[in-house]
């Protein structure tokens, strides 16, 4: 969903999801799966009840400032990106 929310936002077409999910999807799920588990079990297993939330909220702001790096790093690279550095 994000990144079909981000192409819609961005005012791509279809063509342009599939190449991005084609791209970004495979690595983004697995790094979603070594990110979040581990957390939760940390969460959950050591973080005080009182704390849990806010840890969460710590855990997703590093998680979408990756999405973002994910979804953003070709620009990084393009030739139109350097020429206006």
């Amino acid at each position: 969903m994000f990144f079909a929310a981000l192409n819609a936002l961005e005012g791509k077409g279809v063509e342009e999801l599939r190449e991005r999910l084609r791209n970004d999807w495979g690595e983004t799920v697995v790094s979603n799966w070594m990110l979040w588990i581990p957390a939760q079990a940390v969460n959950l297993g050591l973080v005080p009840l009182h704390l849990q939330v806010l840890f969460g909220n710590v855990v997703s702001l590093a998680w979408n400032s990756y999405l973002s790096w994910v979804s953003h790093r070709h620009l990084r690279d393009s030739p139109a990106a350097i020429g206006d550095a």
